[in-house]
């Protein structure tokens, strides 16, 4: 059972959105509540005992607000084209420069699965179909602000896989060992980060498209019980995993 916090819950997707993940999980619904539905019948709800609330505005958002949240869901924001045009300064305010606070926080405090709801607004008027890897055209300050949080969002994604990597060239950082490299551990993250954005539809960026440390597979494709590698009985071997074109002479200066 996950805790899961979602923002801007008390709007009909949140609404109905909340009503579904209590089945299995805890929820936490993070909203202004102009829409009090949520608010005036929680009794009437299904495992209630599971739902909390947390009655504040994006913008003063906190660390303590996602104390013990495993995944975020945003929902937040000024809701559609007319209502965003009402007062734009508003709307970049909350769908931009909230969103965005929001997101950077919740990093910050630990979260680890951060899923961000944009809205195919960003697309503009178009009669062909769209995904996530179509051309965006933004014609209200709905959309504009919508697609510069996404943005930002995608960026601490990349940002987070940079980490990664600059923590593989501390940890080889006094030299490598018989297997695994620092170059090695940089193309399994990128292999990884990849292999995340293709499970979401979108369209992977890094140049390594095939896993570098081929014997981990059956670990991360495994949907059994598992053992730790140690305790296992090894009944085959990957042969070719590593480059084989290994010379005498390089382990001349190793001591045993």
């Amino acid at each position: 059972m996950k805790n899961i916090l979602i923002s801007g819950g008390g709007g009909y997707l949140g609404t109905y959105l909340t009503q579904v993940l209590l089945k299995h999980h805890k929820v936490t619904v993070y909203d202004e509540f102009y829409f009090k539905w949520l608010l005036n019948n929680k009794k009437k709800i299904k495992f209630n005992n599971r739902l909390r609330f947390i009655k504040k505005d994006i913008l003063d958002v906190s660390e303590e607000d996602f104390k013990g949240i495993d995944v975020v869901c945003d929902l937040n924001g000024i809701p559609n084209d007319p209502s965003s045009e009402l007062n734009k300064r508003y709307t970049w305010n909350i769908n931009y420069k909230g969103r965005k606070k929001f997101a950077e926080i919740a990093k910050s405090s630990g979260v680890k699965r951060y899923i961000f709801n944009s809205t195919c607004a960003v697309y503009g008027y178009n009669k062909k179909t769209v995904d996530e890897n179509s051309i965006t055209n933004p014609l209200s300050t709905y959309a504009k602000a919508n697609l510069k949080a996404e943005k930002e969002v995608y960026k601490m994604y990349e940002e987070s896989v940079e980490e990664e990597k600059r923590w593989a060239t501390y940890l080889f950082s006094q030299g490598s060992m018989i297997g695994l490299s620092e170059k090695l551990l940089h193309q399994f993250v990128e292999y990884m980060a990849n292999r995340r954005m293709k499970a979401i539809g979108l369209t992977p960026q890094y140049e390594q498209k095939t896993n570098p440390l081929p014997w981990v597979d059956h670990w991360l494709n495994s949907k059994g019980m598992q053992n730790a590698p140690q305790e296992t009985e090894i009944e085959s071997y990957v042969i070719g995993g590593i480059k084989q074109d290994v010379e005498k002479d390089q382990f001349k200066k190793f001591k045993l």
